[in-house]
Parts: C-alpha cells; sequence; structure tokens
C-alpha cells in the first residue's frame, strides 16, 4: 500500500493537475470558463486541505474522545523540551560506572600505570588519559562494586 505523499503518488497528483492546468488555460483563452470550473476549483482546494491535514496527522496522533465519543485525530504535539540535561546525566553516570567497573576489574596499581603508559602518547592519548584519571567518585564506586564480588 502506497504512503500518501510517495514518489507514485505525487506524479499520479501531478498529472491529474497537468491535465486541469492545461483544460483550465485553453478554457480561459476561449472565454468559456464555466460554472462547473469554478466547483472544480473549489474541490481541489477541500482535496489539498484535506492531504495537509493528513500528512499533518502521518507525523503522529492522538486520539481525543469529545462528548458524544465521537474519536476524533488530533495532531501529537512534539514539544522541545530545550537542553537535553537528564540525557548528559545519564551518560556521565554511565562513564562513572565503566570507569569503576574498569578499576575494579584491573585493580588500582594497574590501571594507575596503564593510564601513565596513556599519558606519555600523543595528544588524543593524553585526553584520554585525562578523562579515565580516578576521581573520589569513581573510586568510591569501584570499591563499592569490588565489594559486591
Amino acid at each position: 500500500m502506497a504512503r500518501s505523499g510517495g514518489f507514485s503518488s505525487n506524479c499520479h497528483k501531478f498529472a491529474l493537475f497537468w491535465d486541469r492546468c492545461q483544460k483550465l488555460i485553453w478554457l480561459s483563452a476561449k472565454g468559456k470558463l464555466t460554472m462547473a470550473d469554478a466547483q472544480i476549483r473549489d474541490f481541489e482546494k477541500r482535496v489539498r486541505q484535506i492531504d495537509r491535514r493528513h500528512n499533518k496527522l502521518a507525523r503522529g496522533y492522538v486520539h481525543l474522545v469529545e462528548r458524544d465519543g465521537l474519536l476524533v485525530p488530533e495532531e501529537a504535539s512534539f514539544k522541545s523540551r530545550g537542553f537535553p540535561l537528564r540525557a548528559i546525566l545519564l551518560a556521565l553516570i554511565g562513564f562513572v560506572l565503566f570507569k569503576a567497573i574498569i578499576v575494579s576489574q584491573v585493580g588500582l596499581s594497574s590501571y594507575a600505570s596503564r593510564l601513565e603508559n596513556l599519558a606519555e602518547g600523543g595528544a588524543v592519548e593524553q585526553a584520554g588519559a585525562w578523562l579515565m584519571q580516578i576521581d573520589p567518585l569513581t573510586l568510591a564506586v569501584a570499591e563499592f562494586i569490588a565489594g559486591l564480588f
């Protein structure tokens, strides 16, 4: 089933539109525009409005129940919440847990020697050594994890 707004659907709509445009151009040149042509233009305007609404609802909708029990689809609103503080905090917590697990499994002295080797490398390795350095929170979590195993 083709989605509304797909390539083949748009080609078909363009072909119908082009036929009607040519007919209107020919009729207007002859001075023969009729009431039926005005009705066709109104109908096409309503179809464009329906297509526009359908495309909005295709991005997401919710059903709202009216007082008479009728389900009415409304466009779902996705509000931007601004700065993604929760995602950044979760990433930081995950990074601290990652470092703590490594420290608890490898051992503190071995981890420190590996960090020294990493700090002697190039700029990227030095940045990695700075990020992976042992901070008090990582040390506390590593001791807790070591106590579990």
